[in-house]
């Protein structure tokens, strides 16, 4: 995946030519909702069978910030990030992953970033 990422010219080129629905079993939810102000991409377990959730859910949402970081450089960081699971306490250590604030309770596992940084070349990109 990290491949992937380095090769494109920035996220939305790289969203556009490789969606984050591909090579996912319909037991999950992973989409990219940009707007005019900020980027979502969401991360939902639609099987309610998978366990453990909590750990899917917050593993997958750090390996995506943590391939973006890669791909933009160390100090980017997402504005937010939402997740949806319950019943556990708020580990600190998310927040320090991140590097952005977490808000647990949520609808929606979300990754939220700046609109502008979907239109940013990688650190390592060749292309203009």
């Amino acid at each position: 995946m990290g491949f992937i990422f380095q090769a494109s010219a920035n996220l939305r080129q790289h969203y556009s030519s490789y969606p984050p629905t591909s090579g996912l079993a319909e037991r999950h939810r992973v989409e990219l909702i940009a707007g005019d102000t900020t980027a979502d991409y969401i991360y939902q377990i639609a099987d309610p069978s998978l366990r453990p959730r909590r750990q899917d859910a917050e593993y997958s949402m750090a390996s995506i910030c943590s391939l973006i970081r890669n791909f933009l450089g160390d100090q980017w960081a997402p504005w937010k990030f939402t997740s949806n699971t319950l019943g556990h306490p708020q580990p600190e250590s998310l927040h320090q992953a991140l590097h952005a604030p977490v808000f647990f309770g949520q609808n929606v596992n979300r990754l939220i970033m700046r609109a502008g940084d979907l239109e940013r070349a990688g650190i390592s990109s060749d292309r203009p």
